[in-house]
């Protein structure tokens, strides 16, 4: 085969260009799984930093987390110390206002009351002596209207004395009439009198109304008998 080439030039190129060829392959091949293996270690070895570094950064990171709880754990209960304290004295303050309060109302309740009595005694006065100003006035008024009656009472006796008189001397049909008429005068009259003494016991409301009662019945008695006068004078 070798001569066979050898009588062919071109074909012995052809193969020793191929040979080299695939020695050149071959070494690139061997570099290039020398270069992968030394790729590989480098990226073990970079993996195991990454895992080491992040091991390490978790642990940095649990430890400043634990840190981090610890000191928060401490200012609350710092705070909720504070805060009990700040509550015990609001509570002792508030304690503190609320009793004053109760004691000054205690004393303004005391003042009222004894305002109170004072103005109640005060009223209480007032009132009987304005209630006996009252009365002293009624009474007055009440014996006034009484002398005032009596002496209306005296007129109507003097009148009804004159009709009397008249019918003494009157004669027939007349001195009949005359009689009736100062019987019923007599009988008006002695009813006039009851209303004077049930005057002189009365008193308020009832003896307002009786003191008008009266004072009506007695006009209207001496109004008949003056005009039994005139009548009969005829």
């Amino acid at each position: 085969m070798i001569g066979a080439m050898k009588k062919n030039p071109a074909r012995l190129a052809v193969v020793l260009s191929s040979l080299v060829i695939l020695l050149l392959l071959a070494g690139a091949c061997a570099k290039a799984k020398e270069a992968g293996d030394e790729a590989k270690q480098k990226l073990a070895e970079a993996g195991d930093k990454a895992t080491e570094a992040a091991s390490s950064a978790a642990d940095t990171v649990k430890e400043k987390a634990a840190e981090a709880a610890a000191d928060a754990k401490s200012k609350l209960a710092d705070a909720t110390a504070q805060a009990k304290e700040k509550v015990a004295e609001a509570g002792s303050a508030v304690k503190d206002q609320v009793d004053a309060a109760t004691a000054a109302s205690k004393d303004e309740a005391q003042q009222l009351i004894a305002k109170a009595k004072e103005t109640g005694h005060s009223v209480v006065v007032a009132t009987e002596a304005k209630a006996d100003a009252v009365a002293a006035d009624v009474a007055a008024k009440r014996d006034a209207l009484v002398r005032d009656a009596q002496h209306r009472m005296g007129a109507i006796d003097a009148g009804l004395a004159t009709l009397q008189g008249k019918v003494q001397s009157a004669q027939g049909g007349a001195k009949q009439e005359l009689s009736d008429q100062l019987a019923a005068l007599r009988t008006r009259r002695a009813a006039v009198h009851a209303k004077m003494l049930e005057l002189g016991k009365a008193s308020g409301a009832a003896w307002d109304d009786l003191a008008a009662g009266l004072k009506a019945a007695e006009l209207d008695l001496e109004k008949a008998i003056d005009e039994a006068l005139v009548h009969f004078s005829k």
